[in-house]
Formats: C-alpha cells, structure tokens, sequence
C-alpha cells in the first residue's frame, strides 16, 4: 500500500480496477482546509489519461512491478521484438504501447521495459534524444531569429521544426514525447 502523500512521478497505483501511472502531481495547500493532491494518472491498458484529486492519507494498492533492461530487435505485423539482455527471451510489445517512442526504435536499442503483474505495461524511453539532420533546407545568413521555423528530416525519419541557421549533418537534441528542438549538440565520435 502506498500513501497519497507519498506520490513520485513513475509510481504504479491500482486504482478502480485498473493500474494507473503517475504522470504528474503537486498539492493544493490552503489556509482553511486540508491539503488536496492533484495527481495526472494514465492508464496503463488504454493510455487514456486522467486528472484526479486525492486526500494526502488516501492508501492505494500497487501492484507487482518489474523493470528490466531490453534491445530492440525488429518488428513484425502487429508487435515490436525486444530481447530480454540477461535471459534472451524474446518479449513481443503491442505498438500502441510504443506510442510517440517509435522513432527511437532502431536494431539494437537498449530500453527498459516494465512488467505490471508478469505482462508488459510500458516501454520506458529517455526524455530526449540526439539525431542527425539528413534532410532540410540551406541555412538562411544571419537568420537567427527564434520565432522562424523550417522543417528538418532526422535520420531516424522524424520531421521537426527547427530554426534557420540548422543544416545538414547538424546534431539536434529533440524531445521524445513533444519532438520538439531543445537545442544542436555536439558530434560524438
């Protein structure tokens, strides 16, 4: 059982029957009344998500979870592949569960996937990630305003938005959830 109060992003709760996961929470603390907590829950089964509101002694039950580090093989019709790295057995992934995470799918990716109750529930993949511009426009001179945009192809095939002075063979840093520019990075070789 765990507490209301006791709350983190990532936390599994069981909540009306299904599992839920914590997206986002804050308190609501007023002179007169006991502190509410505003908790954002998306469900694990059908990735709807949901804002509620908690009492801060509230107690829900949480369920079994377990993560473990996975690569990603391939995809076949329906699933993604992945590999457990220290079992090998393979693990079939709905593509649902992999949502706006797909461009990040390549041979060999290391990700960790979490298990609620022995079957997979999420794909777990970093906040951001860096790729290469393969195709997008010349860069304009002396565009450096912020509030220009023009559209660039990742080598992953992902198209984002980015400012006028990014070219080919530049390293951006996107955002995996929004896919938007945070930024070039430097190239690791």
């Amino acid at each position: 059982m765990i507490a209301a109060r006791d709350f983190k992003k990532g936390v599994v709760i069981t909540l009306d029957g299904s599992h839920w996961f914590v997206e986002d929470y804050h308190t609501q603390k007023t002179a007169q009344r006991r502190p509410v907590l505003h908790v954002r829950l998306r469900n694990m089964k059908t990735r709807h998500i949901v804002d509620r509101t908690f009492d801060e002694a509230d107690q829900f039950a949480q369920p079994e979870l377990l993560s473990r580090a996975h690569q990603y093989l391939y995809r076949d019709k329906s699933d993604h592949l992945f590999m457990d790295s220290e079992t090998f057995d393979q693990v079939p992934v709905p593509a649902e569960l992999i949502g706006n995470g797909k461009w990040l799918l390549k041979e060999g990716a290391e990700l960790v996937i979490r298990f609620v109750d022995g079957a997979v529930a999420e794909v777990v993949f970093p906040p951001n990630f860096v790729d290469e511009v393969v195709d997008t426009a010349e860069p304009s001179s002396g565009a450096h305003a912020s509030n220009v945009m023009k559209d660039a192809g990742l080598a992953c095939g992902l198209v984002v938005k980015v400012p006028l002075f990014i070219k080919r063979g530049d390293y951006l840093k996107v955002d995996t959830e929004t896919h938007k520019y945070l930024g070039k990075e430097a190239v690791r070789k």
